[in-house]
Order: C-alpha cells, then sequence, then structure tokens
C-alpha cells in the first residue's frame, strides 16, 4: 500500500473510505497488520541527514563569493609584499570562515532536533512529543503506557466520535480562507 503516492485530502473524505482506503478499522490495526507495515515501511521516524566529513563541510564555506575575493585580495597583497595586508586579510577569512561553519552547524542541529521532537496531533489538543520508544527505556529506564495500536485505535476512534466538531472546524476554516480571499478551495458534496 503505497498512501502518499494516492495523495489522501483526508479531511475530505468521509470516515468509512478513509478506514477503507487506509485498509484499516475502527477498531485500528491488527498486531500482524501493524507489523507487516513496520517490516514494510520502517518505523516511524525521521531519518539522519546525510552527513559529510566535518572538514569537507568546513572547505565548503569557502566557496563563497566574497571569501573568494578576500582570498584574491590576500594573495595579492601577499605577491606585492604587503605582509600586514595579507595577514589581517587572511585571518579575517580564517575567522569568518570558522565561525560560519559554528553557526551553520549548531542551526542546523537545531532544526533537525526541532524536525523530530515536535507533532501536531489531532483537532483541538496540544502538540504532543514524538518520543523514539526504541531508545527511551535504554536511556531512561521506562517503556511507553500505550501500545502503537492501542493508540492508533484511539485516535481514530476520537476521530470518529467528534466527526461533527471536525467538520464544524474545517466550515469555518474554509469561510475564513474564502473571507480572506485565500482561495475557495473544494467543497464538499
Amino acid at each position: 500500500m503505497n498512501v502518499d503516492a494516492e495523495k489522501i485530502v483526508f479531511w475530505q473524505q468521509s470516515a468509512p473510505d478513509l478506514l477503507k482506503r487506509l485498509n484499516t478499522s475502527a477498531a485500528g490495526l491488527s498486531s500482524s497488520e501493524a507489523a507487516d507495515r513496520l517490516k514494510q515501511s520502517g518505523p516511524n521516524m525521521l531519518r539522519p541527514p546525510r552527513k559529510r566529513a566535518l572538514f569537507i563541510q568546513f572547505l565548503a564555506r569557502f566557496k563563497n563569493p566574497l571569501v573568494i575575493i578576500l582570498l584574491i585580495a590576500s594573495a595579492v597583497s601577499a605577491f606585492t609584499g604587503d605582509v600586514t595586508s595579507f595577514l589581517i586579510i587572511s585571518a579575517i577569512v580564517v575567522m569568518s570562515v570558522t565561525l560560519d561553519f559554528i553557526q551553520e552547524r549548531r542551526a542546523g542541529k537545531a532544526a533537525y532536533r526541532d524536525l523530530c521532537v515536535h507533532v501536531p496531533d489531532r483537532l483541538g489538543h496540544d502538540r504532543r512529543y514524538a518520543v523514539d520508544a526504541s531508545k527511551t527505556k535504554a536511556e531512561l529506564g521506562w517503556a511507553p503506557a500505550q501500545r502503537f495500536e492501542a493508540g492508533l485505535s484511539d485516535t481514530v476512534r476520537w476521530y470518529l466520535e467528534n466527526r461533527a466538531w471536525v467538520e464544524s472546524v474545517q466550515r469555518k476554516a474554509q469561510y475564513e480562507r474564502e473571507r480572506l480571499g485565500l482561495g475557495a478551495g473544494k467543497s464538499r458534496a
């Protein structure tokens, strides 16, 4: 089953159609089906970004056009015998590239960490935190209070029980989009 390729617009489908399309039921997935999907798709986790050697990442900072211009100016200073200018420009370039490398590395780590932590929950609720359950027990000494299947079942059950409320929120959102001129979107039949 390739759900991504089908581009499901789940909020515009009836619950029975959605359950059928996702090949599940209101009670959730069976343990064997959940295990099969886990084998087929892997755990629901982001892949870590492809890592390059730190030295290569540092050298990539020298591709900046301003850095190249400064290095050329430094080389010209060295060839003309102005050692002081050569040393000053070279030091500025090295400090600039080093600070840029450190800042970019920290920002990349923070952005990836933020992507992994906050996961939107169902409508009307606060955000939950996505926790890698395989590491939780080893690092913190406790296991999740609820199995994946039970959590999925609870979520589907909540959605089915609160379908009218969800549709009213969708109608309000549609009205606001139209009022603000952000596009009519698809209307429900």
